[in-house]
């Protein structure tokens, strides 16, 4: 069987380990791309094979209804679910991503991945930039496992000796078309590698599929993979069912001697009844899929009056990780164009219709800046300093910020917003004001909040150039575990400084770098900084690949396992490796290394970060959620809305309304600011 092996990387979520060998440079020639020829070199063949084209389109993919069984952290403007469906009684599990409007059908994106090592696979793991642009572009995104990897059920059989897959994906396709927020008329689907193979296979068997995007896919013929692409796999990998080429040909013959047979399996004797538009990638450089095979796809539906791009990159490999903006970003385009934007009532996928010409809207998802360089040194001006009150470091440094911006809101103002319960002497009043509020407030004023964690001094200082002041959370000091915010200013590369305003300890406070990421550390160096409209792209552009949330908290955990290969006795990694799992939805992940260090943690921490306790109520540890939620609330912290929330929904789960009530109420009466406690306290009422 022909298999492709995964693993991640920094730059790119999924990279090749299989060792490509040579392939022949002309690629098997096809006199009729419409169906396959009469002649039956083979002797008569009785019945139909289970690979050929003609056998699939005469079986039924009912799929099922999609079931919703766990809730992952959302996106930036979707929500992320593990759901499941079923296909030939199996269930298979699916990462499903809904952007969050509920008045809309939206367009669909079945998502195809390629090979990867089934005992290895994980649903919400790898491919997620490329799932991550689609759903903040307004997709729903669905993207199967295929049988027998990760949870779902079934034998892993692998994409080419097998119609398994594309099986799973068909019964993807009619579930996703009864899915409550998915538009029927608009499902398309994207595939790499492997999943390109599948994804041309569906598109000649099913006339549901509007649109194929393929990155680097095995779309030649069947003639063409056995004679032109010669691989050499690592020895230790056992590729199941991996004699699934002499079978057929001890069987059926060669396809010189059988070309009938082979032509029938083959997607690309059928590329006349291609069911939509198709855009083709593949880098030059790709070692581990022949670059013709795209290339020859392209030329036959073009020779077929299809519609269809191809765009090649000069030195890319497998993954087009040189330029994957680029190529993401045309993807997107072309499904904004055939799927988003079109209507299908008469369209009948010719070249006349492929001539249509969308108005597209700008995408600032991909912004293109020339960076300034930093300089040697910069300092903004800001005269406005306050000292804050008891616990108000958080409304103080926003207060702050945005007095930088000309917003003139006090800290007692932004307090009231913020954490309304307040005590004078600080004890057991609302400590937990996080750098998410603080954005949603600025939001209020018209500002760009990007909270985001993985920062750096050399990200602070692109800010301070393009005049952006950082938010940044902090202990007060080293070696003193209160969190703090403190709103930074400028840097000095001269003498290795940051400058702060600090509303606890002063103005212009000058801090070396290595003290500054000393107390920045122990909170995953988490930081927020609030942009107009005008500087979105600049500050897009400066986050770099941390613009998208997921990659920065999955960098933020690959940060701590390499303190933690230096210091495998640091408690405070181990508990930043805590929270940056359940922010990346490895809630079992984050559980585990919280449990690791949980005695040896100052009792303050999970005042300031909650994840752990989360992590927890998403596994439905119930009672690890009330017995932790217990001791936080008892540690001088009693104003603790969010965990009054998590234990009211587990009250109300289990049924025990009064006291799900009485939870709701005290968040409520903690901070009558929080939307959640209101909502959660309606829920019942």
């Amino acid at each position: 069987m022909l298999q492709l092996n995964f693993i991640p990387l920094k730059k790119i979520t999924v990279v090749i380990v299989i060792l490509a060998g040579v392939f022949l440079s002309n690629l098997s020639s096809q006199k009729d791309n419409t169906r396959p020829e009469d002649n039956n070199l083979g002797g008569p063949q009785e019945e139909l094979h289970l690979l050929s084209i003609e056998y699939m389109r005469k079986q039924s993919y009912p799929g099922s209804e999609i079931t919703i069984e766990q809730t992952l952290p959302p996106g930036s403007n979707y929500s992320q679910y593990i759901a499941s469906y079923k296909s030939d009684g199996l269930k298979i599990y699916a990462l499903l991503t809904v952007p969050q409007d509920d008045n809309r059908k939206y367009p669909v994106i079945v998502f195809n991945h390629g090979y990867i090592q089934p005992a290895q696979y994980r649903t919400t793991e790898r491919y997620t930039d490329y799932v991550d642009v689609f759903a903040r572009n307004g997709y729903i995104v669905f993207k199967p496992d295929y049988r027998g990897h990760g949870n779902s059920e079934g034998k892993a059989e692998g994409g080419y000796g097998s119609n398994a897959y594309t099986i799973d994906i068909l019964n993807a396709l009619s579930s996703m078309k009864k899915y409550k927020d998915a538009d029927p008329e608009k499902i398309g689907m994207w595939g790499h590698s492997m999943g390109g193979s599948i994804t041309l296979r569906s598109m000649v068997i099913s006339k549901d599929i509007k649109v194929g995007v393929i990155w680097a896919g095995v779309v030649g013929s069947y003639a063409d993979i056995l004679n032109n692409w010669r691989r050499r796999a690592p020895a230790h990998i056992n590729h199941p069912g991996s004699s699934w080429r002499q079978e057929l040909i001890e069987k059926y013959g060669t396809p010189e001697e059988n070309q009938k047979f082979w032509d029938s399996i083959s997607a690309n004797s059928y590329l006349n009844d291609i069911s939509g538009p198709m855009q083709l990638h593949h880098g030059t450089a790709d070692e581990s899929v022949p670059l013709q095979f795209s290339e020859k796809l392209s030329s036959d539906l073009k020779g077929l009056s299809k519609t269809v791009e191809l765009f090649t990159y000069e030195g890319d490999n497998h993954n087009i990780s040189n330029n994957f903006n680029i190529a993401i970003q045309k993807s997107v385009e072309f499904f904004n164009k055939y799927l988003k934007y079109r209507s299908f009532s008469n369209f009948n996928n010719d070249s006349e219709n492929s001539a249509v010409n969308i108005a597209l809207p700008t995408s600032t998802t991909f912004p293109t800046v020339n960076l300034i360089q930093p300089t040697q040194s910069k300092i903004l001006p800001t005269d406005y300093h306050v000292f804050q009150k008891f616990n108000n470091c958080g409304p103080a440094a926003l207060s702050m910020t945005l007095r930088f911006y000309g917003i003139n809101v006090s800290q007692a103002e932004l307090g009231q917003a913020l954490r309304p319960y307040q005590v004078p002497n600080g004890d057991n009043d609302d400590k937990s004001v996080t750098l998410e509020e603080m954005a949603d407030k600025a939001r209020e004023y018209s500002l760009v909040p990007y909270h985001r964690p993985n920062g750096d001094i050399e990200k602070i200082k692109l800010f301070i150039t393009y005049d952006i002041p950082v938010i940044a959370r902090t202990w007060t000091k080293v070696n003193e575990d209160i969190g703090h915010y403190r709103v930074v200013k400028g840097y000095d590369d001269t003498n290795s400084q940051i400058i702060q305003d600090d509303s606890l300890q002063n103005k212009n406070l000058w801090f070396d770098y290595d003290t500054f990421n000393t107390i920045w550390e122990k909170f995953n160096f988490e930081y927020l900084v609030l942009v107009s409209q005008e500087k979105k792209k600049i500050a897009e552009a400066i986050l770099g690949e941390d613009f998208n949330i997921k990659k920065a908290w999955q960098k933020a955990a690959q940060n701590a396992q390499r303190q933690l290969v230096v210091n495998p006795d640091d408690i405070y990694s181990r508990f930043n490796l805590s929270v940056a799992f359940y922010n990346t939805g490895q809630y079992q992940q984050s559980v585990e290394e919280f449990e690791k260090v949980e005695d040896a943690l100052p009792f303050r921490t999970l005042w300031y970060q909650i994840e752990p306790i989360q992590a927890y109520y998403q596994l439905e540890n119930y009672e690890r959620v009330l017995q932790t939620t217990n001791k936080v609330l008892s540690s001088y912290n009693r104003a603790f809305s969010e965990l009054y929330i998590l234990r009211g929904k587990i009250y109300q789960k289990q049924g025990n309304i009064e006291a799900a009530r009485n939870e709701f109420e005290k968040a409520v009466y903690y901070n009558k600011s929080l939307k959640d406690a209101q909502q959660a306290l309606n829920s019942i009422t």
